[in-house]
């Protein structure tokens, strides 16, 4: 009930977020609309291969596509090689027949291994310059990806590791910063309804 509840404060603070980001927050877009794809994939196997799925996949893709379009040109090297991996892993994982036996058992770790890579490139890049309401939405949305894929591909192969950053931290870690994020930026919200 707990992620549920935070689910539902996050998609509302990324739907109150500008949508024409400057800066650093493109890459924080990025990050977002990675991990959206890659959720919005795993709910498209996951859900038996539905149209309305097949529309969401298509849209997400277009908005991780606009992303990379938008961050800074001299960013686009960092990010290219993670990028593509993780756009022709989607690819891949569409061109799969609609049954759990019609997925190679290696492919849930390249997918989450293309996701991380991503991430922890753009994360890299974007150093501590973060959008608290959108770094939130980040890892809300990275946390139901993890769930999606443990749900429908039994498993999210994401290596934790000693830098520091989200997507290096575990479940209960992520849930508690997002806990305490929404503790700070729930009375913002309240007071800026009120006027």
């Amino acid at each position: 009930m707990r992620v549920f509840r935070l689910l539902l404060i996050g998609c509302a603070l990324v739907l109150s977020l500008p949508l024409q980001a400057q800066g650093n927050v493109q890459l924080e877009l990025l990050q977002l609309h990675a991990c959206r794809s890659v959720g919005s994939f795993l709910s498209l196997r996951g859900e038996g291969l539905q149209p309305e799925h097949q529309q969401l996949l298509r849209r997400d893709t277009e908005q991780l596509q606009a992303s990379f379009a938008a961050i800074d040109p001299a960013q686009h090297e960092s990010l290219q090689q993670p990028y593509a991996r993780l756009l022709v892993s989607l690819e891949e994982g569409l061109s799969y027949g609609p049954s759990e036996d019609d997925l190679p058992w290696r492919y849930p770790e390249q997918l989450s291994r293309a996701l991380v890579d991503l991430l922890r490139a753009a994360d890299g890049l974007d150093g501590d310059r973060h959008d608290a309401p959108l770094m939130s939405a980040i890892k809300l949305e990275l946390l139901a990806t993890q769930y999606a894929a443990q749900a429908y591909l039994g498993h999210f192969e994401a290596t934790p590791g000693a830098d520091g950053s989200y997507v290096s931290q575990g479940e209960q870690q992520l849930l508690a910063e997002l806990d305490t994020s929404m503790a700070q930026l729930l009375p913002l919200m309240a007071a800026s309804a009120a006027d």
